[in-house]
């Protein structure tokens, strides 16, 4: 119901969701009782299983899991507890306090300890088969053990369909380029082109056809109104284009200016 309340305020009917370990278990979910408001899933470090056990040897340690919500009681929101929670994660100090300020703006420790402690019940092994859409697992490969990597490709097995693809060693976040580009191939969305930057300078002049009919015809005075419109309407449209006008005038009906890239040139003609 909260995933369903937050597509509403988004206003997006059929999305494909973007989610990390446990957080994919609820876009299953969805998924899977609701088909007609998800259009894909992909799955970032996908675990079937929060905790080990019960045939699934993947997962936390039980334990593991007794003692983080004991710690959540004193130290949620900290930088000790993030280290805590996401043991061998390489984090730098601004990833940290990041982590640890998203942890205090979530909930509080008492709220924080029940969700911890519900992780012993996430599983969602029974649902995953019955997913009839697009879905792409990634994982981290080459870590120690590569407990990420296995229990994503297990994941992954229980998915009809499924398109599981290894990530980089270092790719432990969701925001990491390598999940980024995984995601934009696997929706078909073309890697934008880079905008070069060069040295090269293009000068573009703007004038008024057929200016000296228009002028015979028109008068001094109208036609005196006419090229300051016109100047008015490149002004505008240097400033936005980030161009610089030439010194002068060129003519009295034309307008000279100068680009830093041809292809805002270009864009303003």
């Amino acid at each position: 119901a909260d995933l369903l309340g937050v597509l509403d305020a988004a206003g997006q009917q059929r999305p494909f969701l973007l989610a990390a370990g446990d957080g994919g278990m609820v876009g299953a979910l969805l998924a899977a009782t609701r088909p007609n408001r998800v259009a894909g899933l992909v799955w970032f470090q996908a675990t079937a299983r929060s905790v080990a056990g019960d045939g699934w040897p993947y997962g936390r340690d039980p334990d593991d899991v007794r003692r983080l919500a004991e710690g959540a009681e004193k130290g949620w929101g900290s930088a000790a507890f993030v280290r805590e929670m996401y043991p061998g994660m390489a984090m730098d100090e601004q990833a940290l306090a990041f982590l640890a300020t998203m942890q205090r703006h979530a909930c509080g420790p008492a709220t924080a300890v029940g969700f911890i402690q519900l992780l012993n019940e996430y599983d969602v092994r029974n649902v995953l088969p019955t997913l009839r859409l697009p879905v792409l697992v990634v994982a981290p490969q080459g870590l120690p053990d590569d407990w990420l990597y296995r229990q994503a490709k297990a994941t992954a097995q229980l998915i009809g369909g499924a398109v599981f693809h290894a990530l980089p060693s270092e790719a432990l976040r969701l925001w990491h380029p390598s999940v980024i580009r995984e995601t934009r191939a696997f929706l078909g969305i073309e890697r934008p082109p880079p905008e070069l930057d060069t040295v090269l300078s293009t000068v573009l002049f703007s004038d008024i056809v057929d200016s000296t009919d228009h002028q015979a015809r028109l008068g001094d005075r109208a036609w005196k109104e006419l090229v300051e419109q016109h100047h008015s309407i490149v002004r505008r449209a240097l400033d936005r284009w980030v161009a610089r006008r030439c010194l002068g005038t060129v003519a009295v009906r034309a307008r000279c200016c100068r680009h830093r890239l041809p292809r805002l040139a270009v864009r303003q003609r």
